[in-house]
């Protein structure tokens, strides 16, 4: 006896809508970019800035020397170096220690090679937000990163428009100040947060809402820099 096979009638393979894909050009890293000559190295001279470069090697989980490693884990309660960029960054310093230079630096590299516009709806701009205790006090790290945007001239073709609050960029990237209220910080999405004098904002709880707020609600996978 022979069996008749039916022959199967094939569907016609699902086509799913084309996800953007993201930006193909890959930033320089960056302690790249702050030891580049063109770029941030003339704020960041010499050994004096060592040791915030091994934190931010540590932070974005970039290649590490011993010594690095020692110092890392001199001013990290003895832990080892991540094993993958964190989102948040505490630095607990002291006076004239440079974290607003460090965070103006981190700021506009941030913002000047944002790459992941895949990931923001169509007319969406994402944010780099300097929060401090008062619009005054954050307007010292926001005219911080402004001065690389001025004096930097691969940096200053980008500046796009000034508005009240700080400048955008043609790469679709605010850059402002807002007050620390975390009701000011809903539905933004926001590429990198600057607090700086966290310990001086209102209170605990305001704090707490404020970054978690931050943390849940942006789809860019944001970096803080609390000083």
């Amino acid at each position: 006896m022979t069996l008749l096979k039916t022959s199967k009638t094939r569907r016609a393979p699902r086509t799913s809508k084309a996800k953007p894909k993201p930006d193909p050009a890959t930033p320089p890293d960056i302690v790249s970019a702050i030891n580049n000559p063109q770029l941030f190295q003339p704020w960041f001279p010499g050994p004096t800035w060592d040791g915030w470069r091994a934190v931010l090697r540590a932070a974005y989980a970039l290649p590490m020397t011993a010594t690095e490693v020692e110092f890392f884990k001199s001013i990290a309660g003895g832990r080892e170096p991540p094993t993958r960029r964190v989102k948040e960054i505490f630095a607990a310093t002291a006076r004239r220690s440079g974290k607003d230079s460090m965070a103006s630096g981190i700021a506009a590299w941030a913002a000047a090679f944002f790459n992941q516009h895949h990931r923001l709806r169509p007319g969406e701009r994402a944010v780099v937000m300097c929060l401090a205790c008062d619009r005054d006090q954050a307007k010292i790290v926001l005219n911080y990163i402004r001065s690389y945007f001025e004096q930097i001239p691969m940096l200053k073709s980008m500046v796009q428009r000034e508005t009240a609050s700080g400048f955008e960029l043609n790469n679709g990237i605010d850059i402002t100040v807002a007050t620390n209220n975390y009701r000011s910080v809903r539905g933004r999405p926001i590429l990198l947060a600057i607090l700086d004098e966290v310990s001086f904002f209102a209170t605990r709880i305001a704090r707490h809402l404020m970054l978690r707020l931050i943390t849940r609600s942006s789809p860019l996978s944001p970096v803080f820099l609390a000083a």
